[in-house]
């Protein structure tokens, strides 16, 4: 069985960080676990970006409040 792999890019509200704010992460395994590793290291985040790895296609935005947009 083969896990998907996520590239991330996460907008930590805070442009002094990062490029402008813009801060990415690649091979992602467990989006609920990254999802609380960001809000411990960048408690200010606003939304993150979720990617395919392999095909590079967007999948969906999650934004803090949990709300999750699908593209």
């Amino acid at each position: 069985m083969s896990q998907r792999i996520y590239n991330i890019i996460v907008f930590t509200g805070n442009k002094t960080i990062g490029n402008y704010g813009f801060v990415k992460y690649r091979k992602v395994h467990r989006i609920d676990r990254f999802r609380d590793f960001i809000s411990k290291k960048f408690p200010g985040w606003v939304f993150m970006n979720v990617y395919d790895r392999q095909t590079k296609e967007k999948l969906y935005t999650i934004k803090k409040s949990g709300h999750l947009i699908s593209t």
